[in-house]
């Protein structure tokens, strides 16, 4: 079930999902909905991930992480139905996968204005970038000291002047916006660079 849901959102991205430039780098993808913001989380969801893997969403308010995160861990999680919600208020949401001891991390940092070392180890977060994966949003909370050396950063931008394609949890209309993002990644680390060469303009 999960794996037809991929395979039709690729159609909807286009095929881009498995598009290069001719440079080598990593083309950025453009969502639509709501539908194709899940798609692009699905997508890096689907690469070999392993222990010790952290990816950081960068863009503002509203702006569809928590549809990549939905899409990003349903893949993992192998339930195209699970509900994912942003940890706005937990700070941290945890998932099991079907098939390894791994833990996926769902990490919100919205509410905090400062995360240190202590604050990381508090929240459990040393041990999440040790020993699973880990998904953060709103990364710039983060103090300089505690951000992993190896992660991708996945960017994700408004294209255009209208800023709502329904994938904000506070909306149920249901709407199909076309609002497009630009969604780029930029890895950090040989771990990332060699699986995530990015579009450097």
């Amino acid at each position: 079930m999960l794996q037809l849901r991929v395979q039709t959102s690729r159609v909807l991205l286009r095929g881009v999902c498995l598009r290069r430039h001719s440079s080598g780098h990593r083309a950025p993808l453009f969502s639509h909905s709501q539908d194709e913001m899940e798609a692009i989380g699905a997508h890096v969801g689907a690469q070999h991930l392993r222990a010790g893997d952290v990816i950081f969403l960068r863009g503002d308010l509203g702006c569809g992480k928590t549809c990549f995160a939905r899409g990003f861990i349903r893949q993992l999680a192998e339930n195209a139905a699970l509900a994912v919600t942003s940890p706005t208020y937990l700070l941290v949401n945890t998932y099991e996968l079907p098939r390894s001891s791994l833990l996926v991390s769902h990490v919100d940092l919205y509410r905090l204005d400062r995360v240190g070392a202590q604050d990381s180890a508090a929240l459990g977060l040393a041990d999440a970038f040790a020993n699973g994966i880990s998904l953060v949003e709103w990364p710039e909370r983060f103090d300089s000291a505690s951000v992993p050396v190896e992660r991708l950063e996945v960017h994700i931008a408004y294209d255009d002047d209208d800023n709502d394609d329904g994938c904000r949890d506070s909306e149920t209309t249901g709407d199909d916006v076309s609002a497009r993002r630009r969604v780029s990644f930029h890895p950090f680390g040989a771990r990332w660079a060699q699986s995530f060469a990015y579009e450097s303009k």
